[in-house]
């Protein structure tokens, strides 16, 4: 996959994850995120996205074993987020 292709589906998929919220926030008052909320869960992605592109150009393992770290750490940040006031 070309590098442009790989970018276009980071975009699409941080587009389609932003959209959930934005969605839900029609249909029920539980959901409340705030423009920074989006701001940071698509910075978040998007680094995310970035982190993962890098990894696919390393050996099998490697790619492996980055890539878990890169989305354990971007769920603990995003639970971390998830709890604050």
């Amino acid at each position: 996959m070309r590098e442009s292709s790989k970018w276009l589906v980071v975009v699409c998929v941080t587009v389609v994850i932003l959209a959930i919220p934005a969605v839900a926030m029609q249909f029920s008052e539980e959901v409340n995120w705030t423009p920074i909320d989006f701001v940071v869960m698509a910075f978040l992605l998007m680094l995310t996205g970035a982190a993962l592109i890098a990894f696919s150009h390393t050996p099998t393992r490697a790619r492996w074993i980055g890539s878990s770290a890169v989305v354990i750490a971007s769920l603990a940040i995003w639970m971390s987020l998830a709890t604050l006031d």
